[in-house]
């Protein structure tokens, strides 16, 4: 499998959080991005979706330009932010908040 992308609608049926996964032996193809700007489109166009935001782990290097190259904005950053990676292990994260409106 190439990766994965899919993501949750919010209760206001007009904002979406998009999470993308990929394989690393596709990374650096294209392959997200295009598939990143087909998803986004069909959301904007489709599903009448008027704001789209992802959070990024700061570093998550490759996450954060490809939302640059989709022209997300950078909105914040959290100065901590709790992840449950794993059931038990808790981690702290600052993660970055980029937005996409239509």
């Amino acid at each position: 499998m190439i990766g994965e992308l899919f993501g949750a609608l919010e209760e206001d049926l007009e904002t979406f959080s998009p999470c993308w996964l990929l394989n690393k032996n596709y990374e650096g193809k294209g392959y997200a991005f295009e598939a990143v700007n087909l998803y986004f489109n069909y959301l904007f166009n489709y599903r009448n979706i008027r704001r789209i935001y992802a959070y990024v782990e700061t570093d998550n290097v490759k996450s954060q330009n490809l939302c640059k190259r989709i022209n997300m904005r950078l909105e914040g950053v959290f100065k901590e932010f709790i992840s449950f990676k794993k059931i038990i292990l808790v981690e702290k994260y600052m993660r970055i908040l980029w937005s996409l409106h239509y």
